[in-house]
């Protein structure tokens, strides 16, 4: 009856695993890009004025015309010293005209701040010197701004950076505007919470439509002072997981030549894209978008888990046997590369085999990071993601065990699914190839497994306190993370700083989202044996996971996933109603086929 047991669970765990894949194998794919991030319409590394011109070398926006810099050594190779007196200028042309979203990046370098309203880069000018169309500018207070205009007297600024920024090292401006809200990052943080916008840029101004950097046509503005390098502009939003990349290396793949001894690049894409709770937005819009998207969820899940559960139960054999014919080519592979002792059951029971599959996973996690690789942000994220693997699996089996050893004097033991490495390992490549960065935690799984058979109801009671203790573990490490977040921000913040940051921010993310889909009632998930003891508990805990799951970590403008080209929130909800419809197909398969000779259960 142990043995049965066992089987049993393992069985319905790696089915689990195959019930987020197939939900995983529903993401709609985004319009091509570069793995790192997209390739800009116009960049300009600034390395030579030779000749008079200096190079787009992505080539939308033309060459440059340059006059009366100096060359000297840049973030990435040479870069333009600007005194007062030079011209660096763009024809107009339309591929720099993007009228709902763009990024407008440029690495900035000076020891005091530049004149008022100062242009790091502007795309053309009013004929009163009021407005370009947009700009990196210094503004009245001489800090640091991005704006968009709309061409008829209005324009956006986004949250000023202040003078903190001009302290002669290198820093990366980027500003971006979604057709929202226009925001500026500098070294891959972003200053405030954005400033909401809805207009299309404007252009065609009165007075001219070049692209300038450094300096606007006319003089009409005090140039800038001090140095520029790496200027580049897309005719799209990036994401916060783009901008991290943006801040270790060009858009042309050229690295640092000498990167600066700040943790701001130390710092892991899933900790840079996790906003903390201070930074939620509250606002009408995006609380009655989180509603929604949470009503949308119990509407999509409930009924065809039930219809999906009722389906499995009654044919359970004859769905068990489709599977039948993949077991003997597994065998036969794990015999032939003698990996037999370490995929048999016994190995994945022992707290050995738990540590190799949690660093394993940890590893195929990271590579969720295009920058994921031999450098200190990568090893955040990798010790991040493995403690937060290994917490998340350990406390959520936490209450199990404490209810088995009273009840049943029953402590149980460790278990792992090693089979779900390859789901993890396929939700990497889908979100990569979907450009959801920095991508989905879920897939793995590992728990503990008992001798004793728990009852119906008290199965309900421990997916119940469970949940409760997920919950509030994941909210607690979010909020703790608070301080630790601003810190790790900081130039020089300590690396132990920066470690704490990712293992919190990957605790939090990865215990919501591990919460919300093991809450969804299918027949082998917790969600299912929690419904049936308590709907209204089983309600109140998935509906506090969507909440923070929609709000916190999906949405559009501000979540862990947010992308203006691909918003993983009308992902999730694709998914849900791909679920759906997979559980009528699937039971209509059943009832309406020709009738069968024997039963199947």
């Amino acid at each position: 009856m142990a043995a049965d047991r066992t089987v049993g669970w393992m069985m319905r765990l790696v089915v689990a695993a195959v019930v987020v894949a197939a939900f995983m194998m529903g993401m709609p794919v985004a319009p091509a890009a570069a793995a790192e991030s997209p390739p800009p319409v116009a960049h300009y590394p600034l390395d030579s004025a030779t000749g008079g011109h200096t190079a787009d070398v992505a080539g939308g926006g033309g060459d440059a015309s340059v006059s009366g810099v100096t060359v000297v050594p840049g973030q990435f190779g040479q870069a333009f010293s600007f005194a007062g007196q030079q011209d660096v200028n763009v024809a107009n042309n339309p591929s720099l005209q993007p009228s709902r979203a763009i990024t407008v990046q440029a690495w900035v370098n000076s020891p005091q701040p530049p004149p008022q309203y100062a242009d790091v880069v502007a795309k053309g000018i009013e004929s009163d010197c009021n407005s370009a169309s947009y700009a990196l500018y210094a503004g009245q207070t001489q800090g640091m701004f991005f704006y968009v205009y709309d061409g008829h007297g209005h324009g956006v600024l986004s949250p000023d950076a202040g003078r903190r920024i001009w302290d002669g090292q290198w820093h990366l401006l980027v500003g971006t505007y979604d057709g929202h809200v226009v925001r500026l990052f500098v070294d891959g943080v972003e200053v405030g919470n954005g400033s909401p916008a809805a207009f299309a840029i404007g252009y065609n101004l009165s007075a001219d439509n070049d692209l300038r950097i450094g300096d606007v046509k006319g003089k009409c503005v005090p140039p800038f002072v001090g140095a520029i390098d790496d200027v580049a502009v897309w005719d799209r939003a990036l994401s916060r997981a783009e901008l991290v990349s943006l801040v270790t290396a060009s858009p042309t793949g050229r690295s640092a030549a000498r990167p600066r001894a700040t943790s701001r690049k130390h710092r892991g894409s899933v900790a840079a894209a996790l906003q903390s709770p201070t930074k939620v937005p509250l606002d009408i819009k995006a609380l009655a978008r989180t509603a929604l998207a949470t009503a949308a969820a119990f509407a999509l899940v409930l009924f065809p888990s039930q219809l999906f559960n009722s389906t499995l139960e009654e044919n359970y054999d004859e769905v068990k046997g489709w599977f039948a014919p993949l077991r003997a080519p597994l065998a036969t592979l794990a015999a032939r590369t003698r990996l037999s002792a370490i995929a048999g059951p016994r190995f994945w029971e022992t707290w050995t085999g738990f540590a190799i599959f949690t660093v394993l996973s940890a590893v195929i996690y990271g590579l969720l990071s295009p920058v994921f690789g031999f450098n200190l942000g990568s090893l955040a994220n990798f010790v991040g993601i493995a403690v937060a693997l290994a917490a998340v699996t350990l406390l959520s089996g936490f209450p199990r065990r404490s209810f088995m050893r009273a009840r049943h004097h029953d402590s149980g033991h460790i278990k792992v699914a090693p089979g779900t490495m390859a789901v993890a390992l396929g939700c990497v490549i889908l979100s990569r190839l979907a450009h959801f960065q920095p991508g989905y935690l879920y897939g793995l799984i590992a728990g503990f497994a008992f001798t004793i058979v728990a009852s119906d109801d008290d199965e309900g009671r421990i997916a119940a306190r469970s949940s409760v203790f997920m919950l509030v573990v994941a909210v607690a490490a979010w909020i703790i993370r608070t301080p630790i977040d601003t810190a790790a921000t900081k130039a020089g913040a300590g690396f132990v700083v920066v470690i704490a940051d990712a293992i919190l921010a990957a605790l939090f993310i990865a215990g919501i989202e591990g919460l919300v889909f093991a809450l969804v009632p299918v027949r082998v998930l917790p969600g299912a044996r929690l419904l049936a003891w308590n709907r209204r508990t089983w309600a109140l805990l998935f509906g506090a996971g969507c909440v923070l799951f929609f709000h916190v970590l999906l949405d559009p403008a501000n979540g862990y996933l947010a992308d203006p080209s691909a918003t993983p929130l009308t992902t999730i909800l694709v998914l849900f109603a791909l679920f759906a419809t997979i559980s009528v197909v699937f039971w209509a398969y059943f009832n309406f086929r020709p009738a069968q000779d024997g039963p199947t259960r």
